[in-house]
């Protein structure tokens, strides 16, 4: 059993990846062997299947086909209604999650502790969705991270890099912003947004940041957060 489990709940798509022993993570195949899971569902007519993933995709019946569910997750009135029964986000969220378990853990063996990762603009309501759609996968959620913030940290670690870094994540469905400090391995998350507000936009603007192809910048003078 894998002691460390970490799973990013997409938009658009999902992954699962494990801490191995060496202590770096890697990303988990599901069953059709793609290390990233379409975060689409499709519900059979005439049985009771939910195919989930790419099989989803050709499922050919936008009507009994759910994608980008995430954006609902804070919203308790939305449901999507097939065969006259009414489907929360949450739930739909859950056949996912149950997906990536099913197929990960014939793998790195049985899951049932993990981090999942949400956006930095998630409020309560929608990180309580998450930590029930888990709960329906069968599985216990240590901690939610923010998902520039895990970006960050990762990058950081496996990168060497010192100083102020900028960390964006351009997903399907969010941009979330991360910047952080650096010094050894000392990291401080400075601080987070989602969407990119004005007065963080003229923060960098005015701080001379020089950014690399990775996406990281490093700042030529001290800079303070926007109020």
């Amino acid at each position: 059993m894998a002691e460390y489990v970490g799973i990013d709940l997409g938009t658009t798509l999902s992954g699962l990846a494990y801490l191995k022993p060496d202590g770096n993570p890697e990303i988990v195949p599901n069953s059709d062997g793609e290390r990233l899971t379409p975060s689409v569902v499709f519900f059979e007519a005439h049985e009771d299947v939910k195919l989930v993933g790419s099989a989803a995709r050709v499922g050919g019946e936008p009507d009994r086909t759910v994608f980008q569910i995430k954006r609902y997750m804070d919203d308790p009135e939305h449901l999507v209604e097939i065969d006259g029964k009414k489907w929360t986000p949450a739930e739909i969220s859950a056949l996912i999650l149950s997906k990536l378990k099913r197929d990960c853990s014939k793998i790195i063996g049985d899951i049932k502790e993990v981090v999942i990762t949400v956006p930095a603009n998630f409020n309560e309501l929608a990180r309580k969705s998450t930590i029930a759609a888990a709960e329906m996968a069968d599985m216990k959620v240590k901690r939610l991270v923010n998902e520039p913030t895990a970006a960050a940290v990762y990058y950081a670690h496996s990168q060497g890099v010192q100083g102020r870094i900028l960390v964006y994540d351009l997903g399907g469905g969010t941009l979330d912003v991360t910047i952080l400090n650096v010094e050894g391995d000392n990291i401080r998350i400075l601080t987070t947004a989602s969407p990119v507000s004005t007065s963080l936009v003229r923060a960098l603007k005015n701080s001379s940041a020089t950014c690399s192809p990775a996406l990281s910048c490093w700042w030529s003078r001290p800079w303070t957060p926007p109020s």
